[in-house]
């Protein structure tokens, strides 16, 4: 191989890294570029950096906010007791049922194991006064289903009490008890629903009628109401499919 004039070759380099930048490197960044090759035959993909949200770590914490609050009913040694739960959840659609989270202590937890049954009741925002009651004195020292001046009627099963002024109830016979550590989770299918006439648009249950209660935990242990209708479920995410 022959001698070649070394300035001769940095003129060279230059020149291959100059159409390498004005040709090559943009087809590799362009994502528009899609049927231009790439030096390795592939196709390569801008991906956009977005600064990250910092997170900061909390500890072993149940941040679920909100969750409903429900009155829970039992009968407990044939009195109607209710207690105030912010762990209550849709355990199944078919056959449709209930989960509940109790601490084993409850006077409520007592009633329930008793008759193997349950009631939910969803109370409006008017009742937060008595749901707050039903969630901080014990029905082993006070009747509260009398303090509250509930009105209190039984369904199909008899023996688990449901509240008149709740705008929804449900009736439910116990399938499972979960002893988890602090708390039992109850799950419980639904014998059968009831909703307030006044609650209803068209025959179906009007959330504006029923107005339920939410409730946050730590730090601040609030009730809330609902606030504004964000979109419409099973369909605002249709306009994520032009990305498919």
């Amino acid at each position: 191989m022959g001698f070649v004039d070394p300035t001769f070759r940095h003129i060279i380099i230059s020149l291959l890294s100059a159409i390498e930048r004005i040709i090559i490197l943009p087809q590799l960044s362009n994502p528009e570029s899609s049927n231009s090759p790439s030096l390795s035959g592939k196709r390569h993909i801008c991906v956009k950096e977005e600064k990250l949200m910092h997170k900061v770590p909390t500890g072993l914490q149940i941040w679920i906010y909100p969750s409903p609050i429900v009155l829970v009913g039992a009968n407990v040694d044939n009195r109607p007791n209710f207690l105030a739960v912010g762990a209550c959840g849709i355990a199944n659609a078919e056959p449709p049922m209930i989960s509940i989270a109790i601490r084993h202590d409850r006077y409520t937890d007592r009633g329930i194991r008793q008759n193997m049954t349950f009631s939910i009741n969803l109370p409006s925002r008017d009742m937060v006064k008595e749901t707050d009651y039903c969630g901080i004195v014990s029905g082993s020292k006070v009747n509260k289903a009398d303090v509250c001046q509930f009105r209190i009627f039984y369904g199909k099963l008899g023996n688990a009490p449901l509240i008149e002024q709740c705008p929804i109830n449900l009736e439910c016979k116990v399938t499972h008890i979960l002893d988890l550590g602090s708390h039992s989770l109850v799950i419980g299918r639904v014998e059968e629903s009831y909703i307030s006439d006044n609650c209803l648009t068209g025959g179906k249950p009007d959330i504006n009628k029923i107005q339920p209660l939410a409730f946050t935990r730590e730090p601040l242990r609030q009730y809330h109401a609902l606030g504004e209708v964000v979109a419409k479920s099973h369909s605002v995410g249709q306009e994520l499919k032009a990305r498919e």
